[in-house]
């Protein structure tokens, strides 16, 4: 009984070889259609070979010789005083005239020294390196930098692995600024599918965020310079009070005084000539800051060499013509029976 099986099998066998092999033509045309498709995969649909470019990008503060220009500066501004009622050189003056022990009526104030110097900020290497790192760690920020720089073709939320890298940035910030106040670059890494937007935005956000810092400082010497002929005005204006309700010769001799050294104080003129002569704004090439970034690496997603498709569409083929084969042959025995 067994043997019987096995002889009905051996030839069942052998004649599914010879209806594979009758339709050999067949199942070759179809393994070269397979491999034409497969061909044209590769070179026509490049979606299935998706490239993932590393970009390794280093945000440099200003060199040395930069800094050594704000130090300059920095001295240049401390070393500007406002002329102090209260104090000497004033107060030679007065005694020259025998005004300052004088016995002035109870309605005239006294100079103090109060608001006479602003506490100017310096600004350094450590200062620009903190606005700018402050500026492109947040995600509104950068997004508004690329609207003004209306580039329509550019969508930000498309760079997810970017906004993420420049997000963690302050936490960074404290790390890479020593107690000396050495400033390190901070290095940061991300992934993007498309090297031209990324290495775009990442030019957009240098360009917009130094715009942004150098129009913040100048509005920030402005304010100053405005604070101080405030305080300059407030003290005359009490002058010429004082001077309209004066009674005697002395009191108005004193009063006049006091208004002409104020009339003739240089401080508002020199801090406004600082100021014009700042590394801010006597260049166009100011900067806070620099992003740099190395020749990008590309790390190849799901992607397969032509050889590999060649090799997987021809068995592909040759699985599906065989299975046509057999089809084929089915069909053909029914018709016959």
């Amino acid at each position: 009984m067994i043997k019987k099986i096995n002889k009905k099998d051996e030839v069942d066998l052998l004649d599914l070889l010879f209806a594979i092999w009758s339709k050999k033509k067949l199942i070759l045309l179809i393994m070269i259609i397979s491999v034409f498709v497969g061909i044209l995969y590769k070179y026509q649909d490049q979606k299935h070979e998706l490239k993932v470019y590393e970009i390794s990008v280093q945000i440099e503060p200003i060199t040395v010789v930069e800094n050594s220009k704000y130090k300059i500066h920095n001295s240049y501004v401390s070393s500007i005083k406002s002329v102090d009622l209260a104090f000497s050189p004033i107060n030679s003056y007065l005694e020259e005239y025998n005004l300052l022990d004088l016995d002035l009526s109870p309605n005239i104030l006294k100079p103090t020294s109060i608001g006479n110097n602003l506490e100017i900020q310096n600004i350094d290497k450590v200062y620009l390196f903190n606005l700018f790192i402050d500026k492109i760690s947040q995600l509104k920020s950068i997004e508004n930098y690329i609207k003004r720089s209306n580039s329509t073709n550019i969508n930000i939320n498309q760079e997810e692995n970017l906004l993420k890298a420049f997000s963690g940035l302050s936490s960074l910030k404290t790390s890479k600024i020593l107690e000396n106040n050495v400033v390190y670059p901070i290095d940061i890494k991300f992934r993007t599918e498309n090297i031209n937007r990324s290495l775009e935005i990442l030019k957009i956000l240098e360009k917009e965020i130094n715009i942004e810092i150098q129009i913040d400082i100048k509005s920030m010497f402005e304010k100053n310079i405005r604070y101080a002929q405030s305080i300059n005005d407030y003290k005359l204006e009490d002058i010429n009070s004082q001077l309209s309700i004066a009674n005697n010769e002395k009191d108005k001799m004193y009063l006049e005084n006091r208004r002409q050294i104020l009339l003739s104080d240089k401080y508002i003129e020199r801090l406004k000539n600082a100021f014009n002569q700042s590394p801010v704004l006597n260049t166009n090439e100011f900067y806070a800051a620099k992003i740099v970034h190395v020749e990008p690496n590309i790390k190849v997603g799901k992607s397969y060499g032509l050889k590999k498709i060649i090799i997987l569409f021809g068995i592909f083929g040759l699985i599906l013509g065989v299975i046509v084969a057999l089809i084929s042959t089915a069909i053909d025995l029914r018709k016959t029976t």
